[in-house]
């Protein structure tokens, strides 16, 4: 796992924590997280910026990194994500509870609402944006490959019209070793956090 990823799972959960020992409820999980990266991390991972996050930010103007996660019998389900700029600047996450699903429909869950929230901001949506999963077999299904499980269908052709809806869009496949923050979003949602959307300055 690379520094960049390390550190981005230390800044969630330093500012998970301070939100739920928080008196005030309404706390912004991402300007914590973003007052987190000023006091504690700036100084330290500029002079690795370049070598760090070259690969994972420069395939496009935006990057989605999007993660499920699937607990207990019946399995439950919970999804996340991150979206940051070339920079590594965080616009928005998410992560929230979608009940009780199988590993691959958790998966194309966190894909269509990332597509969802994409759609939202038109500040966002007309700029070029990559979306980064850990699941090979849901990306070829979204971008044309065959597919037998019909009780997926709505969402799997739901993503298909987005990503046809423009040619600023794109999904690629990443390792989980390689998507750690996305997956800690992700396993917040299914050990019951609740649903979470935080947008940052977009």
């Amino acid at each position: 796992m690379d520094l960049e990823l390390v550190l981005d799972t230390i800044k969630f959960r330093v500012a998970l924590w301070f939100k739920n020992h928080s008196k005030g409820s309404n706390v912004d999980l991402t300007l914590l997280m973003l007052d987190v990266k000023e006091r504690f991390v700036d100084t330290f991972d500029s002079k690795f910026r370049r070598n760090v996050v070259g690969s994972t930010y420069q395939v496009s103007e935006l990057c989605f990194n999007m993660d499920g996660s699937t607990k207990g019998s019946p399995e439950e389900a919970g999804i996340g994500g991150v979206l940051r700029d070339s920079s590594g600047r965080i616009l928005c996450l998410f992560s929230m509870y979608v009940g009780s699903l199988d590993a691959i429909t958790a998966e194309l869950y966190t894909i269509h609402k990332a597509c969802l929230l994409i759609s939202e901001k038109e500040s966002i949506a007309r700029r070029r944006i990559t979306i980064i999963s850990d699941s090979k077999a849901e990306i070829d299904w979204v971008k044309g490959s065959e597919f037998g499980n019909l009780h997926l269908v709505h969402l799997v052709y739901d993503i298909r019209q987005f990503l046809k809806n423009s040619d600023r869009y794109d999904i690629r496949y990443m390792p989980r070793v390689s998507n750690a923050f996305a997956y800690s979003l992700a396993k917040a949602g299914s050990s019951g956090g609740g649903v979470r959307v935080e947008w940052g300055d977009v």
